[in-house]
């Protein structure tokens, strides 16, 4: 298996954290192309098959202790250490600021934080 074969390697050539960014952002991006479409209506066989095998992508991240984490629609805190806003744009019918599009997910490996996420922040529009 990948795994057995990544453990047998000597530990110059076992995954690092520059490997599990480059696999998330990778990953990030057909996630959230994949959201995109099945909001714009798409609902085709293929479709569900991709989505099934971004789920599965998803599952062996986890496994190798690899997590991303896409922050959108949660609340934006200053405090945050794992997201920077890189803009911020008035939005109607938000309540309380509110990240609205993450453009790279945050990602753990082994636990600790190797890429915070960066989006766009959502400020409740004024009247």
């Amino acid at each position: 298996t990948l795994k057995t074969q990544i453990e047998q390697r000597p530990p110059s050539e076992a995954l690092q954290a520059k490997d599990a960014i480059s696999l998330c952002n990778n990953y990030y991006r057909i996630y959230r192309n994949l959201t995109v479409i099945e909001k714009k209506g798409g609902k085709s066989k293929e479709i569900r098959s991709m989505k099934r095998a971004v789920d599965n992508i998803n599952d062996v991240l986890e496994r190798f202790n690899i997590q991303c984490k896409d922050f959108t629609g949660l609340p934006s805190d200053p405090r945050m250490y794992d997201f920077e806003p890189i803009a911020s744009e008035e939005v109607k019918g938000l309540e309380e600021e509110t990240i609205v599009l993450c453009e790279r997910p945050a990602v753990f490996f082994n636990g600790e934080l190797v890429q915070a996420a960066k989006g766009i922040v959502g400020k409740p529009a004024r009247i």
